[in-house]
This record gives structure tokens, sequence and C-alpha cells, in this order.
């Protein structure tokens, strides 16, 4: 296990990571440390005017696209289901998510600040029933880490309910043409099929929930009811909202709200898959009841992207894997990982991240089931 580049890069990112909480932590109780953060914030708004943040934004898209293409086009990640993450040292892995997820966050940051620039004026339309949102969010190849930045931006616009906006957080992650094309090529039309109809069924199901047990009815565009979503008081709740003038600012603002949240799914997520690799569990998956509650849950905290869920199933379905097991892994694996819930909880607050956790939990596991015993 030799330290690479990519180890001491992970290592690197970590111990900021946990020098910055702890500066976070000791800024309460020392009264030194607290004026220097605050002179920090300071002299970093006082340089960091509108220009140079535009400048920087178009500098990290154009980075964050180099790395896409690094990272996926030359296949930096080619094996990384196939070697043992066990094998890995836990830093490389911090590196390997970092530039996995990296480019998405930007990338949902920048379609976010396009919805709220052109969206939240009315210069575009977005489908605003929950079957149109899922319809769009499954066309936008995008993960789970990238989706709930755009979420929160189409909360922002008030030209979605809250219902909606949940339905696409739902369908983005796991549906794209991508996975379509690969799922149905490489297992069978029917399990694309059965992916497609699951997602649907699951996304309206949880809109209704989560609009119902946390959502807050406000005027919305014309005068019509509008839900948002202030599921708690750590919520970045949806008020009065004026659209930043430039795509740049309101991508830049998107990106720096979700940054710190996405390097701590991060750290949690290799940690996960140091000491649960996907293939390893894949191996020990049954095919009675309890093998599809093991699928669920298990599916939940590891990091499942790109279709790779697909590899992994192929081999198992050809082994006898029921079909519902194989749903249950893909929803669970692909909807919420523990990747983006530190994402995911300053949008929607604790109260709607766990209904939304639970929904994906549970809601996978009785589509499982209902799958295998209507379907042989």
């Amino acid at each position: 296990m030799d330290w690479t580049l990519h180890t001491w890069m992970g290592a690197v990112v970590s111990f900021c990571l946990a020098l910055y909480f702890l500066g976070k932590m000791l800024r309460k109780k020392v009264v030194i440390i607290d004026n220097w953060f605050t002179s920090c914030d300071k002299w970093f708004n006082k340089i960091f005017t509108d220009k140079r943040k535009k400048i920087f934004m178009a500098t990290l898209i154009t980075v964050s696209g180099v790395v896409f293409v690094y990272c996926y086009w030359c296949r930096i990640g080619k094996d990384f289901f196939e070697r043992g993450h066990f094998n890995l040292v836990y830093f490389h892995l911090v590196f390997r998510y970092f530039i996995r997820l990296f480019p998405m966050l930007v990338g949902g940051a920048l379609l976010a600040g396009i919805i709220q620039r052109y969206v939240a004026f009315g210069k575009f339309r977005v489908p605003s029933s929950m079957i149109g949102a899922g319809a769009f969010a499954s066309v936008v190849p995008m993960c789970s880490c990238a989706a709930v930045p755009v979420a929160h931006s189409l909360l922002l616009s008030k030209k979605m309910t809250l219902r909606a906006v949940v339905a696409f957080l739902f369908v983005m992650p796991v549906l794209n043409p991508f996975v379509i094309f690969v799922g149905t090529t490489v297992i069978s039309w029917e399990y694309t099929a059965l992916r497609i109809a699951s997602v649907f069924l699951l996304a309206i199901i949880t809109g209704l929930l989560v609009e119902r047990f946390t959502g807050v009815v406000e005027e919305g565009p014309l005068g019509m009811a509008c839900y948002s979503c202030q599921g708690c008081s750590k919520a970045i709740t949806v008020g009065a909202h004026n659209p930043k003038p430039s795509v740049l600012l309101a991508t830049y603002d998107t990106f720096f709200s979700f940054f710190l949240y996405m390097v701590i799914g991060i750290a949690i997520g290799a940690a996960v898959a140091k000491y649960l690799p996907a293939p390893v569990v894949g191996k020990y998956l049954s095919t009675n009841t309890l093998g599809l509650l093991l699928a669920t849950i298990i599916g939940l905290p590891i990091f499942i992207c790109s279709g790779e869920e697909i590899v992994i199933l192929k081999p198992l379905l050809d082994l006898g894997l029921p079909m519902g097991h194989a749903i249950a892994f893909t929803i669970a694996g692909n909807g919420i990982c523990f990747a983006s819930l530190p994402i995911l909880y300053p949008c929607f607050g604790k109260k709607g991240t766990i209904l939304m956790t639970v929904c994906f939990l549970v809601g996978s596991f009785f589509v499982g089931l209902l799958i295998n015993t209507f379907w042989r």
C-alpha cells in the first residue's frame, strides 16, 4: 500500500477539512481565533469582487471540465470497482471520490445558476408537474451530489411545487440516457423498464409525503399557492429571492453553499468504500427476503455512479439474483448515498433529509419485494 501522489493529495484534503472543523469549534471558545476568522471573512469579501468571482468561477468550470475528461474519458477510475477498496489507502479513496464528485458538483452548480438566472426571470419554463419534472431529470446525466443544488435552485425559482422538485431530485441520479442505454444492452429491456417505473413510483410517493410533512404553503408566481421546504431551522429556506444578474455569480454562490458538505460526504463515503466495497457485498447477496433487505440497506452507503451498478449486477443476475433485488440495489445505491446526505441536509433540513432517506430505503425494499412477487 504505497503512498502515491493521489494518496498525498487525499491526505491534504482530509487535513484541511479537519483543520477547518477544529477552527470552527475553537472559534466559539477562543476570542483570538474568532477575531482571526472575522478578519479573514472581511478580507475575503473585500478582495473577491463580483468581477473576480466571475473570473474565478469561469476558471473553476474550465478546470472541472478537464478533470471530468481526465477522470471519465481517460478512465482513471476504470478499475474503481475491480480493485478491492480494502487494498487502497483511505486517503487515496478520498482523492478518487474528490476527483469524481468535484466536476459533478460544479456542473450541478452551473445548471443551478442557469436555472436561477433564466427560469426565475421567466425566460424559460421547466415542467411543473411531477411526471414532467421526472422526465426533465431523466435527460440530465448527473449524480445525487449534483442533483441537490439543482433542486435547490428550482425551489428558489418558485416555479415548481415542492413535490415536483423532490420528484426531480429522486429521478435525476437514477435515470439518464447513458444508464438507460447501458442497462438495456448489458442486462435487458425488462430491467430498464422496471428501473424507470420503480423510480417514478417512488418519486411521486416521496414528493407527496415530503410536501405534506415538511412543506410550507407560500404565495407563488401570479398569486398561486407554492410549496417550499422549511423542514427545520437549519434548512436553506425559500423566501424572497432576487435572481443574480449573472449565471457565474449564481453558480459561485450555489457551489460554495454546498462545497463543504460535499467534502464531508467524500470523507464519509471513502470510509464506507474502504470497509464496505460493492463487489464484496454482491458476493453475499442471497435470493431470499433477507438478501433483498441486505441489497437495500447496503445500497445506501456505498458510492455508485454512472451506471457502475450495472457492471456489478450483470453477473449476479446471470447466477440467479432476482430482478427485485437488482432494482432495489439500483435505486438505493444511486438515489441517495452517504456522500450526498451532507449536501441534502442544508437544503431540505433534518426532517426532510430523514424523510427522503427513509422513503428511499423502505420504498426500494417494497418495490423489490413487489417485483419478486409478480415478476418471473
